[in-house]
């Protein structure tokens, strides 16, 4: 029963929890100086890596995307996993004594 309490109080603190707002801020801070400091350095270069920029971009997007989706645990595309509650269930099922037939 006690491992029942601790898995539920698990769960419930796994989908109320959220990611603090200073980390999404410090990371659309730090991507907007990287892509402020590349476009420095493409400008002092006088020749601009459509390639690199584009990719550094794309790699700063989905790493924010990554981060904001693991933030909603309930809605987002990334789940949480169901088999330590199903595991807990089967073994609650398995330990019930056999009930007797009704006569």
């Amino acid at each position: 029963m006690n491992q029942v309490i601790d898995l539920a109080t698990a769960r419930r603190w796994a989908f109320e929890v959220r990611v603090p707002t200073h980390v999404i801020n410090i990371l659309v801070f730090i991507s907007l100086l990287a892509t402020g400091m590349m476009g420095y350095y493409f400008g002092l270069g006088g020749f601009r890596h459509l390639v690199l920029s584009s990719l550094l971009c794309l790699a700063l997007t989905a790493a924010m995307a990554l981060i904001i989706d693991l933030d909603k645990p309930r809605s987002g595309y990334i789940q949480p996993e169901q088999s330590p509650l199903l595991w807990t269930l089967e073994s609650i099922k398995g330990a019930a004594p056999a009930s007797r037939p009704a006569r």
